[in-house]
Protein backbone atom coordinates (compact mmCIF):
# COMPACT_ATOMS: atom_id res chain seq x y z
CA UNK A 1 0.00 0.00 0.00
CA UNK A 2 0.96 3.88 -0.08
CA UNK A 3 1.01 6.05 2.89
CA UNK A 4 4.80 5.47 3.41
CA UNK A 5 6.81 6.97 6.12
CA UNK A 6 8.77 10.56 6.72
CA UNK A 7 12.05 10.70 8.55
CA UNK A 8 11.39 12.85 11.55
CA UNK A 9 13.74 14.83 13.67
CA UNK A 10 14.42 12.13 15.91
CA UNK A 11 16.60 10.27 13.31
CA UNK A 12 14.56 7.11 12.81
CA UNK A 13 11.86 6.49 9.84
CA UNK A 14 7.96 6.99 11.29
CA UNK A 15 6.21 3.80 9.40
CA UNK A 16 3.07 5.71 10.95
CA UNK A 17 -0.55 3.90 10.86
CA UNK A 18 -1.03 3.29 7.53
CA UNK A 19 1.79 1.29 6.59
CA UNK A 20 0.96 -1.20 9.11
CA UNK A 21 -2.47 -1.30 8.26
CA UNK A 22 -2.58 -1.14 4.62
CA UNK A 23 0.03 -4.12 4.94
CA UNK A 24 -2.05 -6.33 6.94
CA UNK A 25 -2.97 -9.66 4.93
CA UNK A 26 -6.34 -9.51 3.65
CA UNK A 27 -9.00 -12.44 5.10
CA UNK A 28 -10.17 -14.91 2.55
CA UNK A 29 -13.89 -13.89 3.78
CA UNK A 30 -13.24 -10.55 3.02
CA UNK A 31 -16.56 -9.24 1.64
CA UNK A 32 -16.46 -5.40 0.08
CA UNK A 33 -18.60 -4.05 3.30
CA UNK A 34 -15.30 -5.46 5.28
CA UNK A 35 -13.05 -3.62 2.68
CA UNK A 36 -14.83 -0.25 2.82
CA UNK A 37 -14.91 -0.56 6.76
CA UNK A 38 -11.37 -1.28 7.00
CA UNK A 39 -10.67 1.65 4.82
CA UNK A 40 -12.35 3.75 7.28
CA UNK A 41 -10.95 2.67 10.02
CA UNK A 42 -7.33 3.25 8.55
CA UNK A 43 -8.21 6.54 7.47
CA UNK A 44 -9.81 7.17 10.91
CA UNK A 45 -6.59 5.82 12.95
CA UNK A 46 -4.42 7.96 9.78
CA UNK A 47 -5.87 11.04 11.05
CA UNK A 48 -6.10 10.78 14.66
CA UNK A 49 -2.09 10.07 14.27
CA UNK A 50 -1.33 12.96 12.56
CA UNK A 51 -2.90 15.54 14.75
CA UNK A 52 -1.45 14.28 17.87
CA UNK A 53 1.35 16.98 18.83
CA UNK A 54 4.80 15.73 17.26
CA UNK A 55 6.43 14.78 20.86
CA UNK A 56 3.25 12.41 21.91
CA UNK A 57 3.15 10.92 17.83
CA UNK A 58 7.23 9.80 18.08
CA UNK A 59 6.84 8.06 21.39
CA UNK A 60 3.70 6.08 19.85
CA UNK A 61 5.37 5.12 16.73
CA UNK A 62 8.07 3.89 18.54
CA UNK A 63 6.18 1.61 21.04
CA UNK A 64 3.20 0.85 18.94
CA UNK A 65 5.26 0.22 15.31
CA UNK A 66 8.78 -0.38 16.56
CA UNK A 67 7.84 -2.27 19.92
CA UNK A 68 10.39 -0.04 21.63
CA UNK A 69 10.20 0.19 25.35
CA UNK A 70 10.23 3.05 27.46
CA UNK A 71 13.89 3.47 28.13
CA UNK A 72 15.00 3.01 23.93
CA UNK A 73 12.22 5.46 23.46
CA UNK A 74 14.10 7.60 25.93
CA UNK A 75 17.70 7.03 24.28
CA UNK A 76 16.22 8.10 21.17
CA UNK A 77 14.14 10.77 22.13
CA UNK A 78 16.36 12.11 25.04
CA UNK A 79 13.09 12.42 27.15
CA UNK A 80 13.06 11.33 30.29
CA UNK A 81 11.92 8.00 31.08
CA UNK A 82 8.61 9.32 32.91
CA UNK A 83 7.76 11.51 30.20
CA UNK A 84 8.34 8.80 27.73
CA UNK A 85 5.26 7.07 30.01
CA UNK A 86 3.34 10.82 30.47
CA UNK A 87 3.26 10.74 26.72
CA UNK A 88 2.44 7.66 25.44
CA UNK A 89 -0.51 7.52 28.08
CA UNK A 90 -1.75 10.97 26.74
CA UNK A 91 -1.75 9.87 23.20
CA UNK A 92 -3.57 6.94 23.88
CA UNK A 93 -5.92 8.89 25.31
CA UNK A 94 -6.40 11.36 22.75
CA UNK A 95 -6.55 8.95 20.22
CA UNK A 96 -9.00 7.20 22.21
CA UNK A 97 -11.00 10.11 22.46
CA UNK A 98 -10.67 10.90 18.68
CA UNK A 99 -11.51 7.56 17.34
CA UNK A 100 -14.97 7.27 19.58
CA UNK A 101 -15.70 10.52 18.07
CA UNK A 102 -15.43 9.14 14.43
CA UNK A 103 -17.41 6.23 15.47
Amino acid sequence: GGGGGTENGWGYRSLAAPDIVENAPAGADDSPERTVLRSAIRDAVRQAVQELPGRYRVCIDLSFFYDLNYEEIARITGFPVNTVKSHILRAKKILREKLQESV
